[in-house]
């Protein structure tokens, strides 16, 4: 398995290509150009797109994505209100609530404990409610996909749309179950590990 990121669309989103031969998947898809054409020069066959959570942000390339490419995409039902409208998707309140753009199809519904096989990639999804309700890790080998639930030395805000901080903290107890070496993927900046937000990350 191997992982291709790809930073960009209007909040700066790392939006993650996962693959494992041919055969990939895209987490938080926010820059169509840039992953259209790294699925390209990578000849990667597209399966399916995978959400952490509904933000504006997190979705600003999924209507493209999902027209082009014509594959489910994933979130958790407790983001399904969020997704599909720019108030709650924080687009309003960004100047991103163009007309349409959150026109998407109807999402498989995400659960916490659910298990997704694509090809030779298995994916658990955690669910880590507090940025939105329906807020989603997905762990798979040694990797661990963090959306806006963590960041490198901090947690995702709480003033959005259904947010809730004292769910936030609660679902950072998770955090301590994984191993040091687990590489987390967060939604924004850099990469860390476990062990360095456990040793360094106040909020953990």
């Amino acid at each position: 398995m191997e992982i291709s990121t790809v930073v960009g669309g209007p909040g700066g989103v790392n939006s993650y290509i996962v693959y494992d031969g041919s055969s990939s998947v895209i987490i938080d898809p926010a820059d169509y150009n840039k992953i259209s054409n790294k699925l390209k020069e990578l000849n990667l066959k597209l399966l399916a797109v995978l959400l952490t959570h509904g933000h504006f942000d997190h979705v600003w390339a999924l209507k493209q994505i999902l027209q082009r490419f014509d594959v489910p995409f994933y979130i958790h039902e407790e983001d399904i209100k969020i997704v599909f409208d720019s108030k709650f998707n924080f687009a309003e309140r960004f100047g991103f609530a163009e007309k349409g753009r959150y026109d998407f199809p109807q999402p498989v519904a995400l659960h916490g404990g659910d298990i997704l096989n694509f090809a030779n990639m298995t994916f658990k999804v955690i669910h880590t409610p507090g940025h939105t309700p329906g807020g989603v890790c997905y762990h798979i080998n040694n990797s661990l996909f963090t959306g806006d639930t963590l960041f490198r030395g901090t947690v995702g805000r709480t003033d959005c749309y259904f947010a809730d901080e004292s769910a936030l903290i609660n679902s950072l107890k998770i955090f301590a179950g994984f191993s040091d070496d687990t590489i987390v993927y967060p939604g924004h900046g850099r990469p860390s590990t476990i062990g360095f937000e456990l040793s360094y990350n106040p909020f953990l």
